[in-house]
């Protein structure tokens, strides 16, 4: 679902379909015939949806579809990187995807380059993730400790920082279990992201909306309301 909830997107034989919820307007974005055709990321102003054509970590290659005019635009990852973002203007945001140390880089398809150094924010921890803020000019950079030599899953931490590397705070992500808790980001929400935080057993997922103002609990899913998989919620329309 766009983040206006006005388009909706689904896996058709081989095309990835966008479809109006307000109008009779459906797009359709193809794939080699072997190639899969999946969704990246939607742009802040739901005007521009970012899609992967490939199943590959590195090179691979996007289609960036403006919903408005069903305009499709291809374009390829830089060598060892892979997109994480797209702002309104159709810029897309490329990361080393094998980068988990505390300089953050990446670099956009209009060819400006961010390195943000987060070594201070860290406490032996690891970077997992970096997800791009609503106002296109910052990030949230999740950090994460190992657990027990496996790995990194344990997110401990969300750094926000702006475009032009610097740190605007720490923010520590709260212990809701006695419990290991494992966390995973779930996706964009209205000011932020959302992060899916189950205790060890499995058997309680918290959602905590993640912002400015820091991580706050949300929504809670026991395993007694969804007894498989209560870690599998997933956002459908953001806010």
């Amino acid at each position: 679902m766009s983040r206006d909830g006005r388009w909706l997107g689904y896996q058709s034989h081989g095309r990835y379909m966008v479809r109006s919820l307000t109008d009779v307007r459906v797009h359709a974005v193809k794939s080699a015939a072997t190639d899969a055709v999946f969704p990246v990321a939607w742009s802040s102003d739901s005007g521009r949806l970012l899609l992967q054509r490939t199943d590959s970590d590195t090179n691979a290659a996007y289609t960036v579809l403006e919903v408005g005019s069903g305009l499709a635009t291809q374009l390829t990852a830089p060598a060892g990187t892979k997109a994480f973002g797209i702002l309104p203007d159709g810029t897309v945001l490329f990361r080393n995807e094998n980068s988990t140390g505390p300089v953050v880089a990446w670099s956009t398809s209009a060819g400006q380059t961010v390195t943000i150094d987060v070594t201070a924010q860290l406490d032996g921890e690891s970077v997992r993730s970096v997800n791009l803020a609503p106002d296109n000019q910052s990030v949230y950079v999740v950090a994460a400790r190992s657990v027990e030599g496996q790995d990194s899953r344990e997110l401990t931490a969300v750094i926000h920082a702006d475009f032009t590397g610097k740190v605007l705070g720490r923010y520590e992500i709260p212990k809701m279990d006695l419990e290991n808790q494992f966390c995973d980001v779930l996706g964009p929400t209205a000011d932020g992201f959302a992060l899916s935080c189950r205790n060890g057993s499995g058997s309680m997922t918290t959602l905590l909306a993640v912002s400015a103002a820091g991580p706050q609990p949300g929504i809670k899913i026991s395993a007694q309301d969804w007894p498989n998989h209560p870690e599998l919620a997933e956002i459908v329309i953001p806010g």
